[in-house]
């Protein structure tokens, strides 16, 4: 191994479980990846298939040659249909891969909504639909039903956070969610029916190539010179140092985010494979989410979850500024629209489509372009599931019988 000297390299990042020498020669480390696209149209499909092939497919091909290794995916629905229109063969992959026990899926809301942003605005109902499609699309796709739940963006409350447990046994929060709540970093509790679990936050985003908590393995591997086994090494010894860890981050990081990070092809497309092999190298026990959750006994809690998110100020990235409000009229206009054709005994048809758009319209890529001044195309979608179900009622309207047929 080579190892990079006199470089501030991803050593500098900070370590937020309790590190501890410990006797176990099998440290366990929870990974979770987050898989999720917003809903693309003809005009911006492009975008998926770049991540389709570089980050999806390559994932997939690197788990089948780890067959040792064993991962939790969080699959938004958005993305489970763009895949089955146009990759058919990646739910089939991740269905083998669940089938043989290296994938265990994840429970999340349909599609990638910020859960108490919804609840607060349209009550307890909304946050349930997309909790009961995200588990109605893994058992129609995969057979199987989801037993822990990771909050789009991490967003989370009191109120929501009691929606989930009528569904699920686990849910994952971020560590800032942790430290908002007082509860100690990297310690299971039990609140209600809910084993709560909590991600490290500096080792992830050292992983995802963010650079919150030190110099990430992106910007090692772009301007220092580093390598992708001298990085999985380092993550491997920071993984020696812990009996259990559990990091999440987006799956797009390796290759296709790393990619367009500046890191050169050869090094990008090398760096999971190298991971894994590492991580396989030191006896480092890979595990999903249910059993991470079983290796301790929980702590009892009353702890009151704030808003919060991975982000410590709360909400506002998705709703804080005046450009948010234009963009959730329109969100509230589709909600608006579907909620008059329960109302009106529309044909079921005609009802899943205003449904769809209602969901779709409140996906957090839309809210979060306008926070980070995304092309329009992201920003002005809510405004056409809108126009799509004005005209899908007017249209229905129209082919209704008179009152005295």
């Amino acid at each position: 191994m080579r190892v990079v000297h006199n470089s501030p390299g991803p050593s500098a990042a900070k370590f937020l479980y309790p590190q501890q020498t410990h006797g176990s020669s099998n440290p366990v480390w929870c990974p979770v990846f987050h898989w999720h696209q917003p809903p693309y149209d003809a005009a911006t499909r492009h975008y998926y298939d770049e991540c389709a092939e570089r980050s999806y497919r390559h994932h997939l091909d690197v788990l089948e040659a780890h067959p040792g290794i064993m991962v939790n995916l969080n699959v938004t629905g958005t993305l489970l249909e763009l895949m089955e229109r146009y990759n058919p063969e990646f739910i089939d992959r991740i269905r083998n891969g669940s089938d043989r026990g290296q994938i265990h899926l994840t429970g999340t809301a349909d599609c990638h909504a910020i859960l108490p942003l919804v609840c607060n605005r349209y009550g307890d109902a909304a946050a349930r639909l997309h909790i009961e499609k995200d588990i109605e699309r893994k058992r129609a796709l995969f057979g199987t039903m989801p037993k822990a739940f990771r909050f789009p963006e991490y967003a989370v409350d009191e109120r929501t956070l009691a929606l989930v447990g009528e569904y699920h046994d686990i849910a994952l929060l971020s560590g800032v969610t942790y430290a908002a709540a007082g509860l100690q970093y990297g310690v299971p509790y039990k609140k209600g029916n809910l084993v709560l679990l909590c991600r490290d936050d500096g080792l992830s985003n050292l992983l995802s190539g963010m650079d919150h908590y030190g110099r990430n393995y992106f910007t090692w591997f772009r301007d220092y010179g580093g390598d992708p086994r001298d990085a999985a090494e380092e993550f491997a010894q920071q993984l020696l140092q812990s009996p259990f860890m559990l990091t999440d981050l987006d799956g797009e990081a390796f290759f296709h985010h790393a990619l367009l990070a500046g890191v050169p092809h050869d090094k990008a497309e090398r760096y999971l494979d190298e991971l894994y092999s590492v991580v396989e190298r030191h006896g480092v026990r890979t595990t999903h989410l249910p059993e991470f959750a079983s290796l301790r006994s929980p702590v009892h809690t009353d702890a009151v979850i704030p808003p919060t998110s991975y982000y410590p100020g709360g909400f506002v990235i998705w709703d804080g500024n005046e450009r948010h409000n234009k963009l959730w009229e329109n969100i509230d206009r589709v909600w608006q629209l579907y909620q008059g054709g329960l109302r009106n005994g529309t044909p079921p048809e005609v009802l899943n489509r205003l449904e769809r758009n209602a969901l779709r319209s409140q996906a957090s890529c839309f809210t979060w372009a306008v926070t980070h001044d995304y092309p329009s195309w992201w920003t002005e979608q809510p405004a056409r599931y809108a126009h799509d179900s004005e005209l899908l009622l007017a249209g229905e309207r129209r082919h209704a019988p008179s009152p005295a047929a």
